[in-house]
């Protein structure tokens, strides 16, 4: 016969210390300060992200839909430092950025066509 090493009421308080610790991480943590090199804290930033482009992928996509640059020159007039592949990748792949890009590209050509 196996010996058991933890008894019944034991494992009763063991599961409800469980059950409390889960309840507990379900909630949604509380924000704090984090520490920061040298002393201190960090206050976490309570700003949110604003539903537009931001200015440097808003004038990528005008560059590429109304100046009609390929990906990697049309970043360069953006103002990206350095921009590679990867960079254009990047931003031909955000939401954001294909739906400016067909916006402007629209209304480029509905004013071709009210020109004709």
């Amino acid at each position: 016969m196996k010996r058991r090493f933890i008894d019944e009421t034991e494992l009763a308080e063991i599961d409800a210390d469980l059950e409390e610790l889960e309840a507990l991480m379900r909630k949604r943590p509380r924000r704090r300060d984090a520490p920061a090199v040298g002393g201190g804290t960090l206050k976490p930033s309570t700003r949110t992200r604003a539903p537009g482009l931001r200015p440097r992928p808003a004038a990528f996509a005008r560059a590429i839909a109304v100046s009609q640059l390929e990906p990697l020159a049309a970043a360069f007039r953006a103002g990206y430092r350095a921009p590679n592949r990867m960079t254009v990748w990047r931003l031909l792949r955000d939401a954001k950025v294909r739906a400016e890009i067909e916006r402007l590209s629209s209304e480029m050509r509905e004013a071709h066509n009210e020109q004709h």
